[in-house]
């Protein structure tokens, strides 16, 4: 994995899929200051892999990564999600409403994305 980071330079975003836990974890080393790993997929390995527990947690840290995890809900999780949220909307119809501070449109998302807008939860619009 140290060839790839030696041909392109440290890595910046990397987004699991697969589950293969053991190159999962040698790409972790390879990631970039403020770099970001998503881990989507789920192991089915049963043995035991050897990972640098120290040089991953010490780049955590030193060089502001994130690592984190993520899954796919189904549709009744949706669901939930939804009635939730019309629940919420009925119980504290302006705290709900606050949640989304600003709309922008497609032409000038670059702003959302490069922080120049604040709030709590920024929404681009396609129409």
């Amino acid at each position: 994995m140290g060839q790839l980071a030696e041909r392109v330079g440290r890595i910046d975003v990397v987004y699991e899929a697969a589950g293969a836990s053991q190159v999962a974890f040698e790409v972790i080393e390879q990631l970039g200051t403020n770099g970001i790993f998503v881990f989507t997929g789920v192991p089915g390995r049963k043995t035991e892999i050897e990972i640098e527990s120290d040089v991953i947690m010490r780049n955590l840290v030193l060089k502001n990564q994130v690592i984190l995890g993520s899954v796919n809900a189904g549709r009744a999780a949706f669901e939930a999600a939804i009635r939730d949220l019309e629940t919420f909307a009925r119980r504290w119809p302006t705290a709900v409403r606050g949640l989304i501070t600003n709309r922008v449109p497609l032409a000038t998302c670059q702003d959302v994305l490069l922080g120049k807008v604040g709030g709590i939860k920024n929404v681009v619009t396609l129409c």
